[in-house]
This record gives structure tokens, C-alpha cells and sequence, in this order.
């Protein structure tokens, strides 16, 4: 007598990878596109879709936290307080890397113009926003989010509440 082992993942968890995976890189490659149109051939569009792709995964992270939960629902979820730190820290990065002339040098990436700031945000949250809106949509039932458990992570040894 043995057991099968239950899947990591199932049918339904890698369908919405995958859409959701479509979904950032679609709207990374649009902006990719949008900047290669603007500004013609060479790292400008590269670096352009670079940071959008940076800036969706990042949000990503933040609509990950839940299957169910949105940025709609009235409840908020366990706070996580490494996820702003690890997602602010990370966008002020993304910003330097912009800054510094020799981390450019060494990313292969050119400074953005202010629009091109505006297009690659706007290409990070419309996938964000989209993930959100999937969510609510494949609820059971509309209205409230079913039942979710939130878990609090217990502090790591030596931090200090």
C-alpha cells in the first residue's frame, strides 16, 4: 500500500503562472516595443523594458502574497515586514542603477528620460492591476474573499519588535 504523493503545483496553480507570467512579460515587452519605436535601435529600449520587467516583478510580489486576497478587499492580510523593505530596497536600486554612471556601464543600460520612467510604470502596475482584477474574478462566489488564513512569521532571532 502506498501513497501517491500530491503535486508541488496543480493544473489549476501552473495555469495561473502561466497567465500571469504572460501577462508581465507582455506588458514589459510593450514598453520594449514602445521605446524601440520612440527612440529607435540600442540599449535605450533595452534598458526601457528592463526596468518595466523589474518594476512587474516587484509589484508581483506584493499580489503573490495571496490567491484570493486583493488591494480591493476591505481586510488586509498578516503584515509582512520584510516585503516593503525587500521591494523598496530594491526599487531605489533599480533607480541607482539608472543614476550611476558605472553601474550603467556595467548593466549595459542608458539613463531614462522622465516618460520613459512614466511608460515603464505604467507597464508594471497594468500587470499588477490585471492579476488583482483575475483574482476577484475567479472568486466562487462574488463579494467577499473566502476564508484566508493569515499567519504571522515568526521574528527571526535577534529582531527586535
Amino acid at each position: 500500500w502506498s501513497m501517491r504523493p500530491r503535486p508541488m503545483f496543480t493544473r489549476q496553480d501552473m495555469s495561473r503562472i502561466g497567465f500571469e507570467g504572460t501577462v508581465i512579460t507582455a506588458s514589459a515587452l510593450a514598453a520594449f516595443i514602445w521605446a524601440r519605436s520612440s527612440v529607435g535601435r540600442g540599449p535605450h529600449a533595452g534598458t526601457v523594458g528592463f526596468t518595466a520587467l523589474t518594476l512587474a516583478q516587484l509589484l508581483h510580489a506584493w499580489s503573490t502574497r495571496s490567491e484570493t486576497h486583493t488591494i480591493f478587499d476591505r481586510q488586509t492580510l498578516a503584515q509582512n515586514k520584510w516585503l516593503p523593505i525587500a521591494v523598496g530596497g530594491t526599487m531605489a536600486l533599480q533607480v541607482v542603477a539608472n543614476l550611476v554612471p558605472g553601474i550603467r556601464r556595467l548593466l549595459g543600460t542608458v539613463p531614462l528620460r522622465p516618460v520613459d520612467w512614466g511608460v515603464a510604470l505604467s507597464a508594471a502596475i497594468v500587470p499588477f492591476i490585471i492579476n488583482e482584477l483575475t483574482k476577484l474574478a475567479l472568486r466562487p462566489e462574488r463579494g467577499e474573499a473566502p476564508e484566508t488564513i493569515l499567519v504571522d512569521v515568526p521574528a527571526l532571532a535577534g529582531d527586535a519588535e
